[in-house]
């Protein structure tokens, strides 16, 4: 979670579910791009991949989510799948993965800590 302290408003937040022995499906919400800047998702990456040792992340987004989708493709989340019709009519789910090895906001210093 990812709280600004001057309005006391959450601005970021990932919740990871469906863990496996080397996978995890995440969600986040992201209202502000400072959260992108001040290391929000270094930390959440570097749990999962470094604490964690997952191989993969995995998150479905729907097809008309047009501002998910590239926000997930800007993370180094590549399309693996989608299931036609399976959030709505019209609408499919985008199954994406994440490998660390493509983890854009992953840094340097915190891929080094094992």
């Amino acid at each position: 979670m990812a709280v600004d302290l001057d309005t006391n408003t959450t601005v970021g937040a990932c919740i990871m579910d469906n863990w496996t022995d080397n996978s995890v499906q995440c969600h986040f919400m992201i209202t502000s791009p400072l959260v992108l800047k001040h290391g929000f998702l270094d930390c959440a990456y570097s749990f999962i991949f470094n604490d964690r040792k997952c191989k993969f992340i995995y998150g479905m987004v729907p097809s008309n989510n047009d501002k998910a989708l590239k926000l997930n493709k800007h993370m180094g989340f590549t399309e693996k799948m989608r299931m036609p019709d399976a959030y709505t009519d019209g609408v499919d789910f985008v199954i994406m993965e994440l490998k660390k090895d493509d983890c854009k906001y992953l840094t340097h210093e915190l891929s080094e800590v094992a």
